[in-house]
């Protein structure tokens, strides 16, 4: 499992200022959620 952390996605959205909005709803929506493991985030997401 890759841990993505605020700020690796703040560097890549200060790179790329498109990708901020998409990145900061998907931050949002991943603060509320509690997975039991990989498995839940896969099964959510593919």
């Amino acid at each position: 499992m890759h841990v993505m952390t605020r700020r690796r996605l703040q560097e890549f959205w200060e790179q790329y200022p498109d990708a901020e909005p998409p990145l900061r709803s998907w931050l949002a929506i991943m603060r509320q959620k509690r997975y039991a493991g990989p498995h839940d985030v896969r099964q959510e997401y593919l």
